[in-house]
């Protein structure tokens, strides 16, 4: 498993700018700092048969790729510019682009073996499932985007949920500021092999790119709002190899953790350096 996700670190000032660094969260003129895209990489031992088989233990095996980005304000005259998002970017990257830069540092896995990114709904970005497709990863990311299909006046969520349960399964649910860990019965369902069409991109025609092949868990509480919708790489056609899916996604909590002991443990938000140029060589 490749487990993947951008967190920021965040630096307040009371009287200038620290060089080098760039604006964050809302509060813009506060607090500065940088991005910072972080891929781990965990053993996944294999999906039980068993219907009431709790959720397979990971190994964690260590940080694979980490990039750091400073944003950059947008030009005035980007911003003017009366055809707003077609604008040329004025050269500025696009920040999404950390995604796809992270798994060619990754590269190709070898013969006989197979990795699965797993990511958050800000990995649904055609470019990223593009590349997972090319270079012969599997994946599991969460979607955000209800997609075009191929052939079809549909969208990915209105087949996703259009697939009748193919059972259930308990799983605890981490807590969140508004409500406590909890032990939760799923309900999951597949759809068949889709093709997301491609987006229409700034000076290119619609249908100029290759579509992505993916299949859809939907994971669901019932009378609740918690629904995960899932793009998956491949054929999924039983319970056992969505439920599968479903606990990858499910075991995205490592970045979480990774992230928060950068900032809690190593305390990389409060080094008392002046520039970013002194972090970095830190």
């Amino acid at each position: 498993m490749l487990v993947e996700d951008t967190t920021q670190l965040r630096w307040s000032y009371s009287t200038r700018p620290r060089p080098g660094l760039g604006p964050v969260a809302a509060t813009k003129n506060a607090e500065q700092g940088v991005l910072l895209h972080s891929l781990v990489a965990a053993r996944w031992p294999g999906s039980p048969d068993s219907l009431s088989a709790p959720r397979p233990a990971v190994a964690l095996l260590g940080l694979l790729d980490q990039q750091y980005y400073v944003r950059q304000p947008v030009p005035a005259a980007e911003r003017a510019h009366p055809h707003g998002g077609s604008r040329p970017r004025q050269g500025r990257p696009r920040e999404s682009g950390l995604w796809t830069q992270s798994l060619r540092h990754v590269g190709t896995p070898p013969p006989g073996s197979r990795w699965v990114v797993v990511a958050d709904r800000g990995a649904d970005i055609y470019e990223h499932l593009l590349t997972c497709q090319q270079h012969g990863l599997g994946f599991v990311v969460r979607a955000c985007q209800d997609r075009g299909l191929v052939s079809t006046h549909q969208s990915v969520f209105t087949v996703a949920r259009s697939q009748p349960s193919a059972g259930q399964f308990r799983l605890p649910i981490r807590s969140r500021p508004d409500r406590p860990t909890r032990r939760v019965t799923l309900q999951v369902s597949f759809s068949p092999l889709l093709a997301l069409r491609a987006p229409q991109r700034p000076g290119a025609s619609t249908g100029k790119g290759q579509p992505v092949a993916v299949s859809v868990v939907r994971v669901w509480e019932a009378d609740s709002d918690l629904e995960w919708l899932l793009l998956c790489d491949g054929v999924v056609d039983s319970f056992i190899q969505a439920r599968e899916r479903a606990w990858q996604y499910a075991t995205r909590w490592l970045i979480e953790d990774f992230h928060k002991a950068l900032k809690t443990g190593l305390g990389a938000e409060r080094l008392q350096l002046h520039t970013a140029i002194a972090c970095s060589r830190r």
